[in-house]
């Protein structure tokens, strides 16, 4: 015991004694050895300063210049996300990093999403309108419908439960029940067919199995999609939606795909996909009248899993209709699920025709390709956007698997089309703090916010989307100013209309930035 005391003891001598004679030396090499353990302290606080302000200026916002009353609102904003964020922490949870059905309603409450709400959000770039309206009002329609009947028998090879199609009543196939009848029956009908069309508790699953039960929706809502008496109230309603959350523009990925109806005797007659665009038309100038800042515009879509011959005949169709409604048909996408679909590469020989296709109509189609949605690095189709010369990606995220790819979308100044809530929902990422699209904007990839299939995951608009950004990414107000005004930017609108839209947006902001100061 006394050795061990004994040799503590020297130990601690030992280290006091080191401590002296370095201050005793420090001391004897005077001024001079001070000033150097001085500068080499400033140099390495300098070099900290200099790194740091150079990522601050390969920011994707660090063009955005903020006056006075931005700054304020910005501060304000900053001190609203830290105490959010102080608050969850000391309750253990994290909404973006939560399952989105989890939190959506606590969301919703939240001085943050309230601020939002009154922002301009400018244009949506990526809408899927088949599934932007609000499903709970298709569900109240499809009910109180004469001839609208739903699919609720034993699982079949032809049909889904709860597929909305509508019939004369000499013409149902067997399994189809009137919606209005089963409404009768279960007076939880409206509740079970809601839940069929949207997703939620099925975001915890793997991301291929989730794509399977979000494919099913799609086949359960085309028949009513596809019904021209509903057809035209089905996208009024999902236009308003977007509109009531700040949206001025959208542009929206169609299949133009033709719709159907009944004459007096129960035939069924067949509409050209002209129909679907003068409807598309029809229902623009409508909403225009009371929101005359209102524009929509039509990426022409079809889908991956066709075959090339297929695809090849849709893009001289999609050229058809540019060159018929070049104000409304705006360029060129393929759609559907990229780890279990064909490549972009895959159709190389459609984009080949493109060249000769511009030629023999007279007109442009510039490509808005949906690329890069997987996690996976063995999917490259963000080169083939690129190399394409797709003035904007979908989604986009895997672009960070790809060095190259992320300097050319730089050089070439491409607009990423992110989708936070989507891709969480759809399980390809589920803490929106590791999102790519963080990494994106630090490395200056020019994005912009959308909702994708917003009413299958069960909201409307794209102030969700901005909460869960703004929280996850840690986004300031230069930054959302940023995205905001990207969705104009980098819209298919031609010079004037950009020049209009912009006009408004920056009088929209400025009375959101005077609300915001004094919201806060």
């Amino acid at each position: 015991m006394m050795l061990a005391n004994k040799n503590e003891s020297i130990s601690t001598f030992d280290i006091k004694s080191i401590v002296s004679l370095v201050i005793i030396f420090t001391f004897l090499t005077g001024c001079s050895s001070t000033r150097e353990v001085r500068d080499e302290s400033m140099d390495y606080d300098s070099k900290r300063r200099a790194l740091i302000a150079h990522d601050a200026t390969t920011r994707f916002s660090s063009d955005i210049l903020l006056n006075d009353e931005e700054k304020k609102l910005q501060t304000k904003l900053l001190t609203l996300r830290l105490q959010m964020k102080s608050h969850y922490d000391s309750l253990g949870f994290f909404p973006p990093a939560q399952p989105f059905f989890k939190y959506k309603s606590h969301v919703e409450t939240t001085k943050l999403f309230k601020l939002l709400r009154k922002m301009p959000k400018g244009g949506i770039h990526h809408l899927h309108p088949s599934a932007a309206a609000d499903f709970a009002w298709l569900v109240e329609t499809v009910t109180e419908h004469p001839n609208a009947y739903v699919y609720w028998g034993e699982p079949s090879d032809n049909f889904v439960k709860g597929e909305i199609r509508f019939f004369v009543p000499k013409n149902i196939p067997t399994g189809f029940k009137a919606a209005a009848e089963l409404q009768n029956r279960n007076n939880n009908f409206k509740k079970e067919l809601f839940e069929l069309l949207t997703i939620s508790k099925e975001a915890e699953m793997d991301s291929l199995d989730i794509w399977i039960k979000f494919e099913k929706v799609f086949q359960r809502t085309r028949g009513a999609y596809s019904y021209k008496p509903l057809f035209e109230s089905y996208i009024q309603n999902a236009i308003e939606t977007l509109i009531d959350d700040g949206v001025m523009h959208i542009e929206s990925r169609s299949l133009l795909n033709s719709k159907y109806e009944f004459d007096t005797i129960g035939n069924t007659i067949n509409y050209p996909r002209d129909t679907t665009v003068q409807i598309l038309k029809r229902v623009e100038k409508r909403i225009q009248q009371k929101h005359p800042e209102f524009s929509h515009k039509v990426i022409y879509t079809s889908l991956r899993f066709f075959p090339v011959e297929k695809v090849a005949e849709e893009f001289v169709t999609a050229f058809r209709y540019r060159k018929k409604y070049p104000e409304l048909v705006k360029g060129f996408d393929l759609v559907a699920e990229e780890d279990n679909g064909n490549t972009t590469y895959h159709f190389k020989s459609c984009w080949a025709m493109r060249d000769s296709l511009q030629q023999v109509y007279g007109v442009d189609m510039p490509l808005c390709l949906h690329d890069g949605e997987s996690n996976s690095q063995s999917v490259q189709n963000m080169y083939d956007a690129l190399l394409l010369n797709s003035k904007r990606i979908g989604h986009g995220f895997n672009i960070m698997n790809f060095p190259k790819a992320i300097e050319l979308a730089k050089e070439k100044d491409v607009c990423i089309e992110v989708n936070p809530l989507s891709n969480q929902i759809l399980g390809y990422v589920k803490d929106l703090r590791l999102h790519p699209a963080s990494l994106m904007l630090r490395h200056g990839i020019q994005c912009s916010i959308s909702s994708d299939d917003p009413a299958i995951f069960d909201y409307q608009g794209l102030s969700y989307d901005y909460w869960y950004a703004t929280m996850a990414w840690e986004l300031s107000l230069k930054d959302i100013k940023k995205l905001v005004f990207n969705s104009i930017t980098y819209s298919t609108l031609n010079s004037k209309e950009k020049k209009h839209a912009l006009h408004y947006l920056n009088k929209k902001w400025a009375e959101f930035v005077a609300y915001g100061n004094d919201f806060l």
